[in-house]
């Protein structure tokens, strides 16, 4: 059974009361409810008297029978105060039509509003507001898929704690590869995903420094870190190193040193993701974290940092986004994400 609204369908009948109507054939250039709508399924009808002030709106269900019928399942409205007419002696028209209480129309400010819901097999619109807090799928284990077109992103700015994608960023034998200035108000903590960075000169370490809003210069001075890696290959079961910074200018320390230098070869370039904190917040120092590092290093080992700390001076300034080099040549290759979040 489907619900079916069809155009120019129209009968006549002589039935009355307030049962199940026997449709009595098509008006002239009109089809009948079984050829336009279908047997068993439901649509809205109009019945109008022809010489009495009666006439009933509701939903119907249509039987191909002798005489076909139509039942009236449930009144939407009529001139018996809504409720189901009971019809006086004489010849009806029951056609099809659209209730206005069923229509999806636009108001003058074109905006449309409905309490049921849409089905369709797409959506396009340029604004969406939804009022119950609620996006699901209605399919058995289905997935929520929100595509942004092209270059667009997918920004819950206001929500905490949820990531956004801000951008990417290719070095291709670059001195340095910066964010410029993307970081700004709307978020107070930014994760930097570095994936295959490889230096054009072979055992150097990489560097993150910060960039200030106001001018867009690149802070150096000030710049403290601890950090500890460790690593393993296969002559040497396990290897740690610690360094630390009191106040440098060269930046932050995202790769270890030595034995843990990143190497220039195609399987040994640097991927990590590096938090910066307290880029926009007057009061509190901008410092930054690695999460998770895993590199091939110019000694061969397996890399990871397992304790760091980085941390700045810059406690009133406002920072617009980072810049990464090594410590010596070029960037041969790699590529940076940026992504904010807000915490608060």
């Amino acid at each position: 059974m489907a619900h079916v609204i069809n155009d120019r369908v129209k009968e006549t009948s002589t039935s009355t009361g307030t049962g199940t109507i026997n449709l009595a054939g098509a008006v002239s250039g009109f089809e009948t409810f079984v050829a336009g709508i279908g047997n068993s399924n439901t649509t809205y009808y109009c019945i109008a008297h022809q010489s009495e002030a009666e006439f009933e709106i509701g939903l119907g269900t249509v039987t191909d029978a002798s005489p076909d019928t139509l039942a009236r399942t449930s009144v939407i409205s009529s001139s018996n105060s809504d409720s189901a007419v009971n019809f006086s002696a004489g010849t009806k028209h029951v056609f099809c039509t659209l209730p206005a209480s069923k229509a999806f129309a636009l108001d003058n400010s074109g905006n449309a509003s409905t309490s049921g819901s849409v089905t369709g097999g797409s959506l396009i619109a340029d604004n969406i507001t939804i009022d119950s807090n609620t996006i699901s799928t209605t399919d058995s284990n289905g997935n929520l898929n929100i595509t942004p077109n092209g270059t667009g992103k997918l920004i819950a700015s206001t929500t905490p704690c949820f990531s956004n994608f801000l951008g990417e960023f290719t070095a291709s034998d670059d001195s340095t590869l910066s964010t410029g200035s993307l970081f700004s108000d709307t978020y107070d903590t930014y994760d930097i995903y570095v994936r295959k960075f490889i230096p054009a000169t072979d055992d150097v370490n990489l560097r993150m420094k910060l960039i200030r809003a106001s001018d867009g210069s690149v802070l150096s001075s000030d710049y403290h870190y601890y950090s500890a890696t460790g690593g393993t290959r296969s002559t040497d079961s396990a290897q740690v190193d610690g360094r630390s910074a009191a106040s440098t200018s060269s930046g932050w320390a995202i790769s270890g040193q030595d034995e843990f230098s990143v190497g220039s070869e195609s399987d040994e370039g640097y991927t990590g993701l590096i938090r910066v904190l307290n880029t926009r917040t007057s009061g509190l120092p901008s410092s930054c974290y690695v999460l998770y590092c895993v590199y091939k290093s110019v000694d061969d080992y397996h890399s990871s940092f397992y304790l760091n700390a980085q941390g700045s001076e810059f406690y009133t300034t406002a920072m617009s986004g980072v810049q990464l080099n090594f410590t010596s040549g070029n960037i041969a290759s790699g590529t940076m994400r940026v992504f904010g979040i807000k915490m608060e």
